[in-house]
């Protein structure tokens, strides 16, 4: 089942928001999958912004108030911690991120997490929508056309990007740039967990809104990857992250099998303190 609510950074709205928003989605999920909420043994909740410990304070006060057993084992973690399992299922592999934000992480065969990136939007991270759009308002002096046709200082990141994108598709040669730059970003932080992972080969899952299939960010970032980085296989992700989420929580109920309890609180203490 799948529920829908409004945002859920706990760096960004209150306690009382994050509830109530965590509450609608989980209720519509359940109601969806025809479960009751007495009937879940286990949980996990990856959400954007919770690896601060301020943050983690505010979703353990926030899940207080939803409707859960108090038998039912939780765990909260990251968006990035759910993107990574369920893309490998807990193997080696790497993952890139690029949508308000971008980052990625690798997986080791020895178990070590490794990232690159996620700095947030106000740093300026680099492929994200929010960074591609910067990039043509830093462009308007009175000097882009393209900036200027699309009125870019004055209009959200929601729309301007996808417009960048289309202009970028047919030719424009500032969009074009800007694109590649993108790219270019995102392959630095692909290059830099790939090189501290120290794998022969490594499978690489792209995820995130401006990386969908076909998009001229992705087909660049494939691009400069099978040049430089010939050893990387791109692959879809085995899991989307939402999906990966409910394998998690699978595997932290202990009546599936006591010993994943451990791999998956292991394995999100390690994604947790994974150094830039």
């Amino acid at each position: 089942g799948q529920g829908h609510a409004g945002p859920t950074n706990p760096n960004r709205v209150s306690v009382e928001c994050l509830a109530r928003n965590l509450d609608t989605c989980i209720r519509e999920a359940l109601h969806e999958a025809r479960i009751e909420a007495s009937e879940v043994k286990a949980a996990c909740i990856g959400l954007a912004g919770a690896s601060s410990p301020l943050s983690k304070t505010k979703i353990q006060a926030a899940l207080g108030a939803t409707l859960f057993a108090p038998s039912t084992k939780i765990q909260f973690t990251t968006d990035a911690a759910i993107a990574l399992f369920g893309a490998h299922l807990g193997q080696p592999g790497i993952i890139v991120i690029a949508g308000t934000g971008s980052i990625c992480f690798g997986l080791d065969s020895m178990g070590g997490i490794h990232r690159s990136g996620g700095l947030g939007p106000q740093e300026k991270d680099g492929g994200s929508a929010k960074w591609i759009h910067q990039q043509l308002i830093e462009k308007d002096a009175g000097l882009s056309a393209l900036a200027a046709r699309l009125n870019a200082r004055n209009r959200s990141t929601e729309l301007v990007c996808p417009e960048i994108f289309q202009e970028a598709e047919a030719g424009d040669p500032e969009a074009t740039q800007i694109i590649d730059s993108g790219a270019e970003a995102l392959h630095a932080l692909v290059e830099t967990v790939d090189l501290n992972c120290a794998q022969t080969s490594l499978d690489l899952s792209l995820l995130g809104g401006t990386l969908y299939s076909g998009s001229p960010l992705r087909k660049a970032l494939c691009q400069k990857l099978s040049k430089r980085l010939p050893t990387i296989r791109i692959k879809p992700a085995t899991l989307q992250p939402a999906a990966g989420a409910v394998y998690m929580a699978r595997l932290l109920d202990e009546t599936v099998d006591p010993n994943q309890s451990e791999v998956i609180d292991e394995f999100i203490a390690r994604l947790a303190s994974a150094p830039l």
